[in-house]
């Protein structure tokens, strides 16, 4: 989900195979959104979005494999590479 500065909602992202966005997401300078969420059933993916204006645009989602790990964060280094931990400070995925 995304905000104005108003505090409107400016758009809103929803997976039919995902059950829950699993914790927080973290944007880029570019305006690159990183997520992870727990699919239905089991297992878990994680996301890239472009903020498209009223909508979000999809760029890639990747499936680790495993259950999911309960809450996870995504987070962007310096170089670029795409770290996602879950809840306790371990990385369970970084590409």
């Amino acid at each position: 989900m995304a905000y104005r500065a108003d505090g409107a909602v400016k758009w809103r992202y929803a997976d039919p195979d995902s059950a829950s966005f699993a914790g927080p997401t973290t944007v880029t300078m570019g305006g690159v959104v990183y997520a992870a969420g727990r699919l239905r059933g089991s297992g878990w993916r994680v996301y890239a979005l472009r903020d498209a204006g009223a909508s979000a645009e999809l760029l890639w989602t990747f499936e680790p494999g495993g259950p999911a790990p309960g809450s996870v964060s995504a987070t962007v280094g310096p170089d670029g590479t795409v770290y996602v931990s879950a809840w306790g400070g371990h990385t369970v995925w970084q590409q």
